[in-house]
């Protein structure tokens, strides 16, 4: 007999797997990274601007001083720009047709007096080499070091998404240098090569053509004389093989090049380039293409008439 009391043993209720949870928390998270993501964009968006800004005003302030004198001190401030064999009147590296009779120097001055102008910004940055400026697109250093750093580091070298206008590492700034290669950000505030994308429409290169370019030693003007709208896809039909050119075997290879630039070009081919020119190459990215601007040096024989007249065949094709 069985004076105990027997217990039916009852199962405990199975809990179940709630996906919902799973999925709300995951979305919850997405958007926690998604608003963080654009929290640090903004703010450093927001200090690369004031940086810019004043970069600018210490750039025009030293500008505006028009001192030319500079100390030996100053020369011993930063290495070369770039170790080269080159002396700043050498000829032989040169391609044989494209010196002698037509009695073509080195396109840069690499080694001399550093411009007193320039100190302010190479004191801050020696990897500094040059300055850009279209009047109301652009107005930035530019820095040379490699093809990574100032992707996501600002002048100052800290980290920052709008990273800092480059030289590319396979262009240096030489004596022999005859086509430098520029990147810079396509911004959405519009600051690094934010505005560029502005050529691409309404006939803007027609009252933006000229740009000015400063090394450590020197000044130039450029004319930008085409804008093309290239796929890094070399199956595509717009691939433009342009970032391989930091000098030209001869004549044919320079000419060949402009011309494939001119074939692609979106506007009409307007400007006069030849084997003697010196080149300007800024890049940005436009979705998954490249917007690339192509300038020459300002010759002594182009003066404003004769550019306004080379303008009037100037337009979107």
């Amino acid at each position: 007999m069985n004076r105990g009391r027997s217990y039916r043993q009852v199962p405990m209720a199975r809990r179940r797997f709630n996906k919902k949870i799973v999925w709300v928390c995951l979305l919850a998270l997405g958007l926690i990274v998604g608003v963080a993501g654009l929290t640090v964009y903004f703010v450093q968006s927001n200090q690369n601007r004031i940086e810019q800004q004043a970069l600018s005003s210490t750039h025009r302030e030293a500008l505006g001083q028009n001192q030319t004198q500079v100390s030996e001190v100053d020369v011993l401030l930063t290495a070369p720009i770039q170790t080269s064999t080159v002396a700043p009147t050498a000829e032989a590296s040169l391609p044989s047709d494209m010196t002698g009779a037509t009695g073509i120097k080195p396109f840069f001055q690499v080694i001399g007096l550093i411009r007193k102008d320039f100190k302010p910004i190479l004191r801050r940055n020696t990897d500094a080499v040059g300055w850009i400026t279209i009047e109301g697109l652009v107005d930035q250093p530019i820095v040379y070091r490699d093809n990574t750093f100032y992707l996501d580091h600002d002048f100052d070298q800290q980290k920052n998404v709008c990273g800092t206008v480059f030289l590319d590492e396979n262009h240096p700034l030489r004596a022999d240098s005859q086509n430098l290669l520029i990147y810079g950000h396509n911004m959405k505030d519009e600051s690094m090569f934010g505005m560029l994308a502005k050529y691409m429409k309404n006939n803007f290169l027609h009252t933006h053509y000229q740009l000015t370019f400063e090394t450590r030693f020197e000044v130039f003007s450029y004319l930008i004389f085409a804008v093309d709208r290239v796929s890094m896809d070399v199956n595509a039909s717009n691939f433009l093989y342009f970032w391989g050119y930091p000098s030209f075997a001869d004549k044919k290879a320079f000419l060949r090049y402009i011309d494939d630039v001119y074939q692609h070009s979106l506007y009409t081919r307007f400007l006069d380039v030849n084997e003697s020119d010196t080149l300007l190459t800024l890049v940005t990215c436009v979705g998954s293409d490249r917007l690339v601007l192509f300038a020459r040096r300002q010759r002594a024989s182009d003066t404003d008439e004769s550019i306004q007249k080379a303008l009037l065949g100037l337009y979107l094709q």
